[in-house]
């Protein structure tokens, strides 16, 4: 576990210009503002919301830095995610993306 998603002593949850769990966390956004916050997703085990279901799978076509897609891809194979939402109504893991 990493400690992206810990707000930093003062933060009072409202500085998505400055905290890191405020970027990862704040819904008002079509995406975080966060680099790379699919992986801290993945590797903390955090259930990404349904909002940002598409925004996760536009990171994995990256053609600019390949060797981020692939470690999207190996990230995900080997701890999955999880959406706050399906379409069968029960949250599930995935493992791959076509």
């Amino acid at each position: 576990m990493t400690r992206e998603f810990e707000h930093y002593q003062g933060c009072r949850n409202r500085d998505p210009e400055n905290c890191g769990a405020c970027a990862l966390t704040d819904l008002r956004q079509s995406k975080p503002n966060y680099e790379g916050w699919p992986l801290a997703y993945m590797e903390n085990g955090r259930t990404v919301p349904a909002k940002w279901r598409e925004a996760f799978y536009d990171e994995f076509k990256s053609t600019d830095n390949p060797a981020y897609a692939a470690n999207l891809r190996a990230t995900l194979a080997k701890h999955g995610v999880r959406f706050t939402e399906s379409k069968r109504g029960v949250t599930e893991r995935i493992y791959a993306v076509d």
